[in-house]
């Protein structure tokens, strides 16, 4: 792997922001297997054109990549799986440009002990070192945290193990950001003093971590279940989004909230608190911030009728400061034919203001759709720019998506492939 000049992401600051699938609290998953996908945000001047580059066979490559990938300043994209490798535990892979065409090289198997289903997207810093999260495995069954280098040969250690106490969380599903201290900052989707989850800080200390639990969820009328990527800013506060709790809904709509430091610790605050209805539930994805300090995400539900039994199909939010808070917009509702339905994947923001995601269910294949919102005066107008159907192309994407170097986004599908390797694919879409 060649040493990095920039990380290519949602950039702020210094750390990479990545999306990840839904919360995982009972049995690993089955192995099934999913794909890569590039699609391109340039401007219009040619008929679409679709590439496969790669297909996952399921095997030693992995399969299910469903946490999106990161790309180092040579292109090699970097990504984990759930599922594939010989324990079938999932694996880290690399993906390298050759000419038109890409080679796969299988960086780490997990096998339990160091882990088992990386359903997150990695972080890399400024050495070239990856870092990421798994769902299950380690010391304690619970899930881990990892660092891997590739300089003079392949090496991974599991820098902590979750589950180890009644206070630490487990089941990290999202990834970890990474400060410019080395410090790493994530979410664990259960576990903890009220077993909502947690939010924690892994700091280095020589070659060992220390973890500090920044939050505990699940408390009264709190966020629950955060299964989202953290956004790190400016002086070392954090935003992020939990799927349920605060008010309303079975088990609460769910928030977005703030972490701060506050003298040895970390005081919470709640930027926002969904209602179930016309503005969302269900928070799914990470934060992305304009230059004006407006954040954009999507809620998994709500927003309507329709879809999960009445709950809504989802939307694409948008929270503006207003005052000493924030005031909720919806952009899009989901769900009105065959725009898609179920979002999960960040807002990635590209030229002249135009909103990137994905659905991981819909479209005209039901197999999930990537969508545009363009601004038009105060509004916003959709256009599906590609539908997943079960097809060569893969299907069904929920990860991190980025704007690569060519502005170009590059994110991942769940599940499909060719008729022959139907374990995912790795393409490109150029609009």
């Amino acid at each position: 792997m060649k040493q990095p000049s920039y990380l290519i992401g949602i950039c702020l600051g210094t750390t990479i922001v990545a999306a990840c699938g839904g919360a995982n609290v009972g049995a690993p998953p089955a192995a099934q297997h999913g794909a890569l996908f590039s699609l391109a945000a340039t401007q219009p001047v040619r008929p679409p054109k679709e590439r496969v580059l790669w297909n996952f066979t399921g095997g030693a490559d992995g399969g299910d990549p469903i946490g999106g990938v990161i790309a180092d300043a040579a292109g090699n994209l970097y990504g984990g799986t759930i599922g594939g490798g010989a324990p079938d535990q999932g694996t880290i892979f690399e993906l390298t440009p050759i000419g038109r065409k890409y080679a796969e090289k299988t960086l780490v198997t997990f096998n339990g002990r160091n882990g088992s289903s990386s359903s997150g997207a990695l972080a890399m810093d400024a050495s070239g070192a990856l870092f990421g999260t798994t769902v299950w495995g380690g010391a304690y069954g619970y899930g881990a945290a990892f660092r891997l280098t590739t300089e003079g040969g392949v090496r991974e250690r599991v820098i902590w193990s979750f589950g180890g106490n009644l206070k630490d969380g487990a089941n990290p599903d999202a990834g970890m950001v990474l400060d410019a201290n080395g410090a790493l900052y994530g979410t664990t989707s259960v576990g903890g003093a009220f077993g909502g989850g947690i939010a924690f800080k892994l700091t280095p200390s020589g070659r060992a971590y220390a973890e500090t639990i920044m939050r505990a969820f699940g408390g009264d009328s709190d966020g629950k279940y955060p299964a989202a990527p953290l956004t790190l800013v400016k002086n070392g506060v954090l935003y992020g989004t939990a799927g349920g709790g605060g008010n309303g809904c079975s088990h609460g709509c769910g928030i977005v909230f703030k972490l701060t430091p506050s003298g040895t610790g970390y005081s919470e605050s709640k930027v926002y608190t969904f209602k179930g209805g016309s503005d969302g539930s269900g928070p799914s994805s990470g934060l992305t911030f304009d230059s004006s300090g407006a954040m954009y995400g999507v809620t998994d539900y709500g927003g309507g009728g329709g879809c999960a039994d009445g709950y809504g199909c989802g939307t694409v939010y948008k929270l503006t400061p207003s005052g000493s808070g924030y005031t909720e917009r919806v952009l899009w509702v989901f769900g009105s034919g065959t725009d898609g339905y179920y979002p999960m994947s960040n807002v990635v923001i590209g030229r002249g203001g135009t909103l990137y995601g994905t659905t991981w269910q819909g479209g005209s294949g039901f197999g999930g759709v990537v969508y545009e919102l363009v601004p038009n005066g105060s509004n916003y107008e959709e256009k599906v720019l590609m539908n997943f159907v079960n097809g060569a192309d893969g299907y069904d994407p929920r990860g991190n998506l980025f704007l690569d170097r060519d502005h170009r986004l590059v994110g991942s599908t769940y599940v499909g492939g060719s008729s022959e390797f139907p374990d995912g694919t790795v393409f490109r879409f150029t609009p």
